[in-house]
C-alpha cells in the first residue's frame, strides 16, 4: 500500500507524518495489494461557527473494487486521525468479509452441484 500525506494548510511535521504512518500501515492486512494508493490529507479549518480550532482528517483509498472516502473532523488532530482509523478498519473488515462470504457462497454452490452430477450421493 502507497501512502501518501498532504497537509494544506497545515504544517506536517515528522511526529505527524510518523503518527499516521503508524495507526494506517497496519491495515495493509486488510488490502493485500501492494498497489493501492492510500492519500491522507490533514486540515486545520476554520469553521466559524465552532469555536477553537477544528482539525479535519480525510482519507481517500482506490481499490480494486471499490472506493473508500472517509473524514474525521476533532478538536485534537491526533483524535482526528485515530477516529479515521477505526473508521477505515471497519470499512475495510466489512470489505473482506462480503468478499469470504460470497466465495463460501459460491464455494457451496459447486459443492452442490457436484454433488447433483453425482446422482445424489
Amino acid at each position: 500500500m502507497n501512502i501518501r500525506i498532504q497537509g494544506p494548510r497545515l504544517p506536517l511535521t515528522p511526529a505527524i507524518e510518523e503518527y499516521v504512518l503508524k495507526r494506517i500501515t497496519p491495515l495493509e492486512k486488510l488490502v493485500n495489494d501492494p498497489a493501492v494508493v492510500c492519500e491522507v490529507d490533514l486540515v486545520k479549518t476554520t469553521n466559524h461557527h465552532k469555536s477553537g480550532e477544528i482539525f479535519r482528517a480525510e482519507i481517500n483509498m482506490i481499490l480494486p473494487d471499490k472506493h473508500v472516502y472517509l473524514v474525521s473532523e476533532k478538536e485534537d488532530l491526533y483524535q482526528a486521525i485515530d477516529n479515521l482509523r477505526e473508521q477505515l478498519d471497519y470499512a475495510l473488515s466489512v470489505r473482506k468479509e462480503k468478499k469470504q462470504t460470497l466465495l463460501r457462497r459460491g464455494a457451496s454452490r459447486i459443492k452442490d452441484m457436484i454433488k447433483n452430477l453425482r446422482g445424489g450421493m
